[in-house]
């Protein structure tokens, strides 16, 4: 639910298998850095939810 709720907030789309890259979401602070990575490469890249 997590996911989901942070795809919608700044939306931007966690990729599917992004679970096998454990270090990505080991913290809290992981998680946020692969957000702002996934926000900085802008929509396309990111998979934004139109």
């Amino acid at each position: 639910m997590i996911v989901f709720d942070i795809e919608d907030t700044f939306g931007i789309e966690i990729p599917y298998n992004a679970n096998e890259d454990v270090e990505d979401f080991k913290t809290v602070g992981s998680v946020v850095d692969r957000v702002k990575d996934l926000m900085a490469k802008g929509p396309e890249a990111a998979g934004a939810k139109a």
